[in-house]
């Protein structure tokens, strides 16, 4: 009878840690319960803030894109312009005095001249550091950027200068550095905008 009995008890100690083990029902719904106001409660939040904006970053990344790309080409038309004035030496008055100003052998040396620097250019713009190609034609395209748009930048910004109270050999140097500075940037600008790199 004993022995009965400590079976029972063994049996009943048993079935006990196994109710204890087990969550109950309740216990497991309550969590679902507790989190569905917080779920509720982003999702209002989400709701509130979604028709906030405006743009989406597809249509920035759009406008941006376009942005760059047209405005280095305009640099680079901006650089031949500079090339195809250094070949004429005076510039139209007007739209209608162009060939007057520039006649054919400007034109074509001119842009002959920006095309095969602008070539080279961004042929070696990735291995400029150790290219004496990409040197020489970044030397080229300056010098006649420089002497297409001296006779107006530098008057220009000498008047700028002396309406700032600056005059002599400083103003003149400045005047030239600005100058070496923009030919500088939209040659420079065109080629590190269109040029893939290489992977």
């Amino acid at each position: 009878m004993a022995k009965q009995l400590s079976e029972q008890e063994r049996l009943a100690l048993l079935d006990g840690l196994l109710a204890q083990s087990q969550p109950s029902p309740r216990a497991a719904i309550e969590p679902a319960h507790q989190a569905q106001p917080v779920q509720q409660a982003s999702t209002r939040r989400s709701r509130t803030f979604q028709h906030t904006g405006v743009f989406k970053y597809s249509d920035i990344d759009r406008a941006w894109f376009w942005t760059v790309r047209v405005s280095a080409w305009l640099a680079l038309l901006v650089s031949a312009v500079g090339s195809v004035q250094a070949f004429a030496g005076r510039w139209p008055t007007s739209l209608l005095t162009i060939l007057d100003a520039w006649p054919a052998s400007a034109l074509i040396g001119g842009l002959g001249i920006q095309l095969i620097v602008t070539l080279v250019e961004w042929r070696f713009a990735h291995h400029w550091t150790h290219s004496w190609q990409w040197w020489l034609a970044i030397v080229i395209d300056l010098l006649f950027t420089c002497w297409g748009y001296a006779d107006i930048g530098i008057p220009w910004l000498l008047n700028r200068w002396q309406a700032a109270g600056i005059t002599g050999d400083g103003a003149n140097v400045a005047a030239w550095a600005v100058l070496v500075l923009f030919s500088l940037a939209i040659a420079l600008y065109p080629e590190q905008t269109l040029v893939q790199p290489e992977p």
